[in-house]
């Protein structure tokens, strides 16, 4: 059970004042979330269950932040006052380890002046990141910082995300432009339900960070409202690209469908002249195949060349008269 529940703290980092930063056990955390020195910051993995029941046992911590960082639901971001700190959900990608990147997961927040806890239930990139970057020497000063780099993380994870929509764009044109449609519709759709995907997460996540930089709470400070502004800036700018790339893959299909009614009714046209061509043909066969009594040249010899010398006369009269009359 131990191991299990140990399993379950992803990370945690303990951020004195001088600016140092330790790696934190469970227990330990455990002890400076009750009794603070400095800040702390833990990522725990509430898929593992034991984790769920040890985040409930902390009666230090509303109850209110309790519910939200085990829950288990992909809901809409948001962000709420609970006492002195903010609970909240933000979106972000999920670690790509299929090759299949995109897939959008839930990320849990509860942050305080002291503290910042986060939960998750599936791989997310940009805590990831965030974790990276510490390991990496990143120091920050406060809370307020560390939520603005991870806002920051989720900017680029989502802007990675639809630069691999423009690549795959660029490469659906050039297929067009070089004449070929060959399951271009279906990558088309794929596309179009990602970025409609996409922009369910990104839309209402910078509504809500827009509103908690309206109304930040007192204990950050004006460079951390800085920094939560510039990440906010950012989402703006890649919801404009997200809305680009929508645009981009909606002109592309409306000329991937006329491309293909072109081709449709080409064919069609062909299939027409063809069937104008045999159709005298056929009226001929069908006269001569009627079993009836007077019909001439049952008798004769050469009457089998006569019919395929007037088959023949009829299909070239045919061509003859559509291309006078500029039909092909």
């Amino acid at each position: 059970m131990t191991d299990t529940l140990a399993n379950g703290l992803i990370c945690a980092y303990g951020f004195g004042p001088d600016g140092t930063a330790r790696e934190l056990s469970l227990p330990v955390l455990a002890d400076l979330l009750r009794t603070p020195d400095g800040f702390v910051w833990a990522h725990l993995n509430i898929a593992v269950w034991p984790m769920r029941t040890w985040i409930a046992e902390r009666g230090h911590l509303p109850e209110a932040a309790r519910e939200v960082l085990v829950s288990i639901e992909d809901v809409r971001p948001r962000f709420e006052r609970c006492e002195d700190g903010l609970i909240g959900t933000l979106s972000d990608v999920q670690h790509d380890f299929s090759g299949q990147g995109g897939d959008i997961g839930t990320l849990h927040v509860w942050f305080t002046r002291t503290m910042l806890i986060t939960s998750r239930n599936h791989p997310l990139t940009a805590v990831d990141k965030l974790r990276l970057d510490i390991r990496d020497g990143f120091r920050p000063a406060s809370t307020g910082e560390l939520i603005g780099a991870l806002i920051d993380h989720l900017a680029a994870s989502f802007q990675k995300v639809i630069e691999g929509m423009a690549d795959t764009l660029d490469e659906i044109e050039d297929a067009l432009l070089a004449g070929s449609s060959a399951d271009l519709r279906s990558q088309l759709g794929t596309l179009r339900r990602q970025a409609v995907s996409l922009r369910r997460q990104l839309l209402p996540q910078r509504q809500a960070l827009a509103r908690l930089l309206s109304h930040p709470p007192g204990w950050w400070s004006s460079d951390d409202t800085y920094d939560l502004r510039e990440a906010v800036d950012r989402f703006s700018s890649v919801a404009e690209d997200l809305g680009a790339a929508e645009d981009r893959a909606k002109v592309l299909q409306d000329e991937l469908y006329a491309k293909l009614a072109e081709e449709g009714n080409r064919n069609l046209f062909r299939l027409s002249i063809v069937t104008l061509i045999f159709l005298p043909m056929t009226l001929v066969t069908g006269i001569f195949g009627m079993n009836v009594a007077g019909l001439p040249g049952t008798h004769d010899g050469h009457s089998f060349l006569w019919v395929l010398l007037l088959m023949v006369a009829s299909a070239v009269a045919t061509l003859l008269l559509l291309k006078v009359k500029h039909w092909f």
